[in-house]
């Protein structure tokens, strides 16, 4: 009896050691530090666990911010790291090279662990000097960094979740105790052998593997959605958490150990085993030609005739009274849809023709209203002949798609500014040995609907090869952007472009075609919204100030055919 009790409570605290990352919780380490800089820097912080330089063993933080030679506390979460014994920052532009950057309070955790000795910091491929009490920074090529010579030894903190701990420690205290008694009789049984009792062992020890590791990550890049939080069984106020069972499959379900490489296993044997058309319940890819589409874009909402279609219409008068009375200019693009473009790429999957319905709806909304709504469906199916218009694992316009859609709206606004000058293609260096889709912040990935497939790099490799056109402005370097903290929302000043001052809206379409609306009006304001958030579709109660504050004379929404456009005809003028 009491040898069982021992080995019981043996095994329970081995089992608390190995799943200690669900009990003990290390917060992330602050890096903080001032910047003084200009243009678009990428700065990264690392944190090493051994008392040397060699950066083995590290853990990273990464932020991109914009700088307009003021300085500006700089902020950087590097999560998973326990104790940090040497510091380097990293920074990173493509236009970076030979140009000051200065930084200066510097501190690792909270400000009492200073790391503001500046002549103990040392550079690759970087100037450094020191002056006024700050660290100047000249680069040397498009990535350098610094390294603070003197060891530290700095410790995380850490939460320490009893509840949590106590459960584990009782469930599995019971488990190992009734686990030790059953084997005990199990063994003095004349039917069975010592082999009969090592596969029980082993069978018990792969029930425990995936309580091994519980991931601490806030967000799957493959499956490109957010993950399940922590609810614990006590709530903050003290109230108990009825759904907790729930709560707690959720987050188990997305967090246990190798669930990634599990996952990997599964799409890779279904896709491999299915045929030309891989799917799941959210896309399908034909693997013959490439092309993926969601599903649910096939069979996506329309304004519903009657009611739902003169509501739209009454929001959307609302708004051009709004404009009207500001001396603005509104204009409506949008967007196509790959199962719009590439019906017989997508074959054996059709559509209920639901572009040819929402074409005749924004015609007669423009009709009706007098906003303009620029569906250039008839002009990216023709350009579709000569490139690739969509990227064929995501569902946004490629560069050049894009620059469909903004000359098909250019033509439009010219109508009302007859003395504006639109960009051409000649104005851009363009290469097309790009074999990644772009859309967000210049991010290089396989695409959004390669996401809702799970599809990894293995699999894309699979499929034929394909290579899509990279649009950089000849005088980008004249652009001058200042970029909210953590957006893609900003301001964008041109000297060239036409003297007019535009807010630019729109959803995950808008960042492809910010590589042509800056470099058209001298002022852009850019007002990134999320396309999944009804919310964010209310866009007089959400931005109007800023609008009206900006002094516009054009306000182009994009919005995505479908529910985007339904969500912002029934909310733009929301008050609530």
């Amino acid at each position: 009896m009491r040898k069982r009790t021992l080995l019981a409570l043996f095994a329970s605290i081995l089992f608390l050691v190995l799943t200690n990352k669900t009990w003990l919780i290390y917060k992330p380490v602050l890096v903080h530090f001032d910047a003084n800089y200009t243009g678009e820097v990428q700065f990264i912080a690392d944190l090493n666990k051994q008392n040397n330089f060699e950066f083995k063993k590290f853990k990273s933080g990464i932020i991109k911010r914009t700088g307009k030679s003021s300085f500006r506390p700089l902020d950087i979460k590097v999560k998973r790291c326990k104790r940090v014994k040497a510091f380097r920052l990293s920074l990173a532009g493509d236009d970076i090279i030979n140009k000051k950057i200065i930084i200066n309070n510097v501190w690792i955790r909270k400000p009492k662990y200073s790391l503001n000795n500046y002549n103990k910091y040392e550079s690759k491929n970087a100037e450094l000097t020191v002056n006024n009490n700050s660290l100047v920074i000249i680069p040397k090529s498009k990535k350098c960094s610094i390294y603070y010579k003197e060891p530290l030894n700095i410790r995380a903190t850490f939460k320490f979740e009893f509840l949590i701990f106590t459960i584990i420690f009782i469930l599995s205290f019971a488990l190992f105790y009734k686990l030790t008694y059953y084997l005990a009789d199990f063994k003095i049984s004349k039917n069975h052998s010592r082999l009969d009792i090592l596969f029980i062992l082993v069978c018990t020890i792969i029930l425990f593997i995936p309580m091994s590791y519980i991931s601490q990550a806030k967000r799957s890049e493959c499956e490109n959605r957010n993950l399940a939080k922590w609810k614990p069984f006590i709530k903050k106020d003290g109230s108990i958490n009825y759904n907790f069972g729930k709560d707690f499959d959720s987050y188990f379900s997305d967090r246990f150990a190798k669930r990634g490489e599990l996952l990997d296993l599964y799409v890779d044997l279904t896709f491999n085993l299915s045929g030309d058309i891989y799917k799941n319940r959210k896309a399908f890819v034909n693997k013959k030609n490439g092309f993926c589409a969601e599903l649910g874009a096939l069979n996506r909402p329309t304004f519903k005739e009657g009611k739902e279609f003169q509501n739209a219409e009454k929001h959307l008068l609302e708004l051009k009274q709004f404009c009207d009375s500001n001396n603005i200019k509104p204009y409506i693009l949008v967007t196509t849809r790959p199962s719009d473009i590439y019906k017989k790429e997508l074959l054996p999957f059709k559509d209920k023709n639901q572009d040819i319905i929402e074409l005749k709806q924004y015609e007669q909304i423009t009709k009706d209203t007098g906003i303009p709504i620029i569906h250039p469906i008839a002009e990216i199916k023709e350009a579709s002949k000569y490139g690739l218009v969509h990227f064929k694992t995501d569902g946004h316009w490629t560069d050049y798609g894009a620059y469909i859609g903004y000359s098909a709206l250019m033509n439009i606004i010219r109508k009302d500014f007859p003395n504006i000058d639109t960009v051409s293609v000649s104005d851009y260096n363009i290469d097309n040995n790009n074999t990644l889709v772009r859309v967000t912040d210049g991010k290089l990935y396989h695409g959004l609907t390669a996401s809702f497939l799970k599809l990894s790099e293995k699999q894309i490799k699979k499929l034929p090869p394909v290579h899509y056109p990279l649009y950089e402005h000849k005088k980008s370097s004249a652009l001058i952007i200042d970029k909210q903290p953590d957006s893609e929302s900003g301001d964008y000043f041109y000297p060239e472009g036409a003297d007019l001052r535009a807010v630019f809206i729109g959803t995950s379409f808008t960042p492809n075609l910010m590589r042509f609306i800056p470099y058209t009006f001298k002022n852009t304001r850019f007002i990134r919204i999320d396309s999944v958030k009804e919310e964010t579709f209310k866009i007089l109660k959400n931005n109007k100030e800023q609008i009206l504050e900006y002094k516009p004379q054009v306000l182009i929404f994009c919005l995505l055919s479908g529910s985007n456009i339904i969500y912002f005809c029934n909310n733009v003028v929301s008050k609530e």
